[in-house]
C-alpha cells in the first residue's frame, strides 16, 4: 500500500438557533454547522510525536502519544483526544497537523470542539479506524470534558452531523435528530458578536450545570423515580417547589420552558413562520438573562436594540452566555444598514466595536481531498 502523503479536512462551527443549557440537562436543541470553519492539513507523522503547527497564531507544539507534553492553550484539546484514543485502545500513531480557519474564537461558534472534532475525524479516516459519527460525537465529548468543562453534546453533534440549509432538531437524552429544513423568506441568520470573549471554564458555566443537578437532587427527596432533568415534568416543579433553593427553582424552570420553545420553534419553521419563531427567541433571551442568568450588559443592549426594528424578526443571546453572539433573524436587504446603525450606538456605549457574521447552514466535518 503506497503511503498518505497528506489529507484536508473542515471542520464547521456552529450556530444554535434556540435550546441553551438544555443539552446538559438531557433537554432539545436546535443547532447546525455552518460555512465559518477550520482546515486541517493532516499527514502521518515521521517520527514519534504527534507535531500540530496553529497557522493563525504561527504557533507549533508537539506530544507523545499519550498526548503528553502540549503547553499552548489552544492545543489542550488535541491532547486530551490523543490521550483518550490512546487509552482506549484505538489504532493511532503520530500525525503532523497544520490548521488555520476563518472561525472566531470565544464568539460562542464553538471553536474548541471545532478542533476536537476535526482531529479525531481526521484521525479516524487517517488510520481507518471504523468510529461511526456517533461514536465520535461521544469521544469528543468525553475528551472536551478532560479539559474540565462540565459541558452537554450539542456542539459535537452539530458538528459532525450537520447538513447544508438544516437546523438538527435534537433530543440530547436519546441522542436522535430529525432534519428541520430551514426557509427563512426573506430574513437571514446573522451572528452579532459583542467582542467580549469568555472563557466558560471562568464564567460559572459549570455553576450552572451544578445549580440543575442540585435541583433534580432536591425533587427527587420526593420523586425518586427522577433519572434525569428531562424527565422533570411542570407539575412536578411546581408541586416540589418547596423542596428546592430559590436558585435550582429558576434554573429549571427556565429549562422547562425552553425545551417547549425549541419545540414550538421547530414546528414554526415548519410552517415557515419566521415571525414566530423571532418572538420566541425574545423569550428565550429574557429566560436566560433573568432565570439562567448568563447574559451580559452587551448581549441585553443588542437584543433591546433589535426590538426597535421591524426588519429584525427576533433576537437571544447565543452559546454558553457571559459575551460572545446575539443570533438575530434580519431581513436579508438591511443588514448592511442595520449593522451601520448599531454599531454607531454600540461605540459610543462600550467603547469598541462588534463584528458581524452572515451565517449560511452548511455541511458538517468531511474531508475535502
Amino acid at each position: 500500500m503506497s503511503r498518505i502523503k497528506s489529507r484536508t479536512y473542515r471542520a464547521p462551527g456552529r450556530i444554535n438557533l434556540i435550546g441553551e443549557h438544555t443539552d446538559y440537562n438531557s433537554g432539545y436543541v436546535l443547532p447546525g454547522s455552518v460555512d465559518m470553519h477550520l482546515t486541517f492539513e493532516v499527514a502521518p507523522g515521521e517520527g514519534d510525536l504527534f507535531e500540530f503547527h496553529s497557522l493563525h497564531f504561527d504557533e507549533l507544539d508537539t506530544c507523545d502519544i499519550q498526548g503528553k507534553g502540549l503547553h499552548r492553550k489552544w492545543s489542550v484539546f488535541f491532547g486530551q483526544v490523543i490521550q483518550l484514543m490512546h487509552d482506549k485502545g484505538y489504532p493511532i500513531a503520530p500525525v503532523t497537523c497544520s490548521f488555520d480557519g476563518n472561525l472566531p474564537i470565544g464568539a460562542g461558534m464553538s471553536s474548541s470542539s471545532a478542533l476536537t472534532c476535526g482531529l479525531i475525524y481526521a484521525l479516524n479516516d487517517l488510520y481507518d479506524i471504523g468510529l461511526t459519527q456517533l461514536d465520535m460525537v461521544f469521544l469528543a465529548s468525553e475528551a472536551e470534558r478532560g479539559s474540565g468543562l462540565d459541558g452537554g453534546k450539542m456542539d459535537q453533534y452539530s458538528i459532525l452531523m450537520g447538513m447544508d440549509d438544516t437546523l438538527l432538531l435534537l433530543d440530547c437524552q436519546a441522542y436522535k435528530h430529525q432534519n428541520i429544513k430551514v426557509n427563512l423568506g426573506d430574513h437571514v441568520i446573522v451572528l452579532l458578536d459583542t467582542r467580549v470573549s469568555h472563557e466558560l471554564l471562568d464564567s460559572g458555566y459549570n455553576d450552572r450545570h451544578a445549580d440543575c443537578k442540585r435541583g433534580l437532587q432536591q425533587l427527587k427527596a420526593k420523586y425518586p423515580e427522577l433519572n434525569s432533568v428531562r424527565d422533570i415534568v411542570p407539575e412536578i416543579l411546581i408541586d416540589g417547589s418547596s423542596l428546592m433553593d430559590k436558585v435550582s427553582l429558576q434554573r429549571l424552570t427556565y429549562v422547562l420552558d425552553e425545551n417547549k420553545r425549541v419545540l414550538d420553534v421547530a414546528n414554526a419553521l415548519k410552517g415557515d413562520d419566521v415571525q414566530e419563531v423571532g418572538r420566541l427567541l425574545y423569550e428565550s433571551h429574557k429566560g436566560l438573562r433573568t432565570q439562567y442568568g448568563v447574559s451580559c450588559a452587551e448581549l441585553d443592549y443588542i437584543v433591546e436594540w433589535s426590538k426597535g426594528y421591524d426588519e429584525i424578526a427576533g433576537a437571544r443571546m447565543m452559546g454558553g452566555g457571559f459575551g460572545g453572539c446575539v443570533i438575530a433573524l434580519m431581513e436579508k436587504t438591511e443588514v448592511a444598514n442595520l449593522f451601520a446603525q448599531l454599531q454607531l450606538q454600540y461605540r459610543k456605549v462600550f467603547g469598541h466595536d462588534h463584528a458581524l457574521y452572515h451565517i449560511q447552514l452548511s455541511r458538517g466535518v468531511h474531508r475535502l481531498s
